[in-house]
């Protein structure tokens, strides 16, 4: 008696399609638009919130949405603007603290 079970045919394998890079193109647009509103003069306290809000929120935002499967390119273009903000905003900062020694 044979206890193997039946050969299954295998399905023929179909190419992979190459990834689209517009989903990580669109995250990191929409990840420098918060960047962007921070570094636009703004008369009353609507730049400090852009400022918070890039600073806290998109990290966090960005952490969740690159963990969905479906989103995790958006999720990627958003972690790569949020990373290259912080990097604009300690050259801002640092540039200006080493002015005023």
């Amino acid at each position: 008696m044979n206890d193997e079970p039946p050969l299954i045919p295998a399905e023929p394998m179909t190419p992979h399609k190459p990834a689209s890079q517009m989903p990580v193109l669109l995250g990191f647009l929409a990840g420098a638009l918060p960047w962007l509103f921070t570094m636009i003069p703004q008369k009353n306290e609507g730049g400090i919130l852009f400022l918070i809000f890039s600073c806290f929120g998109m990290p966090v935002v960005s952490l969740i949405v690159a963990l969905i499967p479906k989103t995790r390119r958006f999720g990627l273009g958003l972690l790569i603007a949020t990373g290259l903000g912080w990097l604009m905003l300690g050259a801002i900062c640092g540039g200006l603290f080493n002015r005023a020694r």
